[in-house]
């Protein structure tokens, strides 16, 4: 294991070293980030029968690097056999996905940390270490005899490389005089994880009450919120009441209320898993497929079902113009609420973000050096001999404009050796 340091992008990493397989740490920028490594030194078909990443859960950013092509066959989906923090493609060549490519309910329990993936037009592309909110709890009342269902909040959508936020609680209310009844938030999204979905309860008591929900669903990525039911005892058929889970990792529990009588049906747990951290960086896109990152589902429950998990980020970049930029099967849904609120209490939809990385115009420093690419190759080049205004050109969409001074210099510049695109 070795810990890699200087560079202040995944992006620079991954483009300018050779990082052996295994585990290691790099600095991106200040931030520590422990990655799990695998290259493949050529192109290379995806069949479906190796498996890639960690052997536990909520372990380090997988990455695959393939220094050529990358085709998956149809019917196979290459993903991490853990959760874990991220799951980065880096292919130098040409992406051909008749499968795909998923982090679907495999994000990460973890804080969540601001990671620099690359540079777009002198802007550093982050993701954040915060991802969008979880829905907001509802707090509902009846007065009177009867009852009231409130269903729950769906998670807030993620913007700018956020995951989405957990749904919150569907609330149910049975009284004779007057009741409150106050759901659980749904949970946050990370830079890693959707946000965890919250569990629903219901409440048929007599009398006058008010009553918050006990269980909030953890944040950073942990356990979703458990159902909760109460109620008087009671006896006969169908007179038990449930509370479906939150989805998280793992789902939380499903609860039954009074003691006595039968339940039409048992109490779900949530489903396991939240959305993961996606990143692809690709030469060219021959064939996009699909691409997911999805949360998972909220348990259902005859009277209150859980909610959904939020989805993940997806960040695509790629460097060929010609791309086939056909979009229509990359989804980072959130997971839907359980049955019973299945159209309510659903996990945000993550961030989607496909950009094209134009790197004839960029520039990386690497131990005490800058590095420059031009016509698809990276040179060491001095600054100091150009002048503010040539700079401002090498950075600029006019690169036809450098003098011819400066391309000159280019020609006299050693390639790096062991890097490759």
């Amino acid at each position: 294991m070795a810990t890699y340091t200087g560079l202040k992008s995944l992006h620079d990493y991954l483009s300018l070293i050779d990082i052996p397989d295994g585990l290691h740490s790099i600095d991106i920028d200040g931030t520590l980030i422990n990655i799990n490594i695998i290259n493949k030194i050529e192109s290379y078909i995806y069949d479906g029968v190796e498996q890639f990443g960690n052997d536990i859960d909520d372990g380090p950013l997988t990455i695959l690097n393939i220094k050529g092509d990358l085709t998956i066959n149809e019917g196979q989906t290459l993903r991490p056999k853990k959760r874990c923090k991220g799951f980065a493609v880096f292919i130098q060549g040409i992406l051909i996905n008749h499968g795909e490519i998923s982090m679907t309910a495999l994000g990460a329990k973890g804080i969540g940390n601001n990671i620099n993936l690359c540079e777009i037009d002198n802007v550093m592309q982050v993701i954040p270490a915060g991802g969008a909110l979880g829905g907001a709890a509802i707090d509902s009342s009846f007065s009177g005899y009867g009852g009231k269902i409130t269903y729950g909040n769906n998670g807030n959508n993620g913007n700018n490389r956020q995951s989405g936020g957990g749904g919150s609680s569907c609330t149910n209310i049975w009284t004779s005089s007057y009741a409150r009844l106050i759901g659980a938030k749904g949970g946050n999204g990370t830079s890693y994880s959707g946000g965890t979905g919250a569990g629903g309860i219901v409440k048929h008591t007599s009398g006058s009450w008010t009553y918050t929900h006990p269980y909030n669903p953890e944040e950073n990525g942990g356990v979703g919120g458990k159902g909760y039911a109460l109620q008087s005892n009671v006896s006969g058929t169908n007179s038990r009441l449930s509370a479906g889970g939150g989805a998280g990792n793992n789902g939380g529990t499903g609860t039954y209320g009074a003691s006595s009588g039968t339940m039409p049906t048992v109490p779900q747990p949530g489903q396991n898993g939240t959305g993961g951290l996606l990143i692809l960086f690709v030469t060219e896109v021959r064939k996009m497929g699909r691409i997911t990152s999805k949360g998972s589902n909220g348990g259902g429950a005859s009277d209150a079902a859980g909610s959904g998990s939020g989805g993940g980020s997806i960040n695509i970049f790629y460097t060929d113009p010609n791309s086939d930029l056909d979009y229509s099967g990359v989804n980072s849904d959130g997971g839907i609420g359980g049955w019973g609120s299945t159209d309510h209490s659903t996990g945000g939809k993550g961030s989607i973000s496909i950009d094209f990385l134009n790197l004839d115009k960029y520039f990386i420093k690497y131990e005490n050096k800058t590095y420059y690419r031009y016509n698809n190759q990276w040179f060491d080049i001095d600054l100091s001999m150009f002048t503010v205004e040539e700079l401002r050109l090498l950075r600029s969409d006019s690169i036809q404009k450098i003098s011819e001074r400066i391309q000159a210099s280019f020609a006299v510049q050693m390639k790096l050796e062991d890097v490759s695109t």
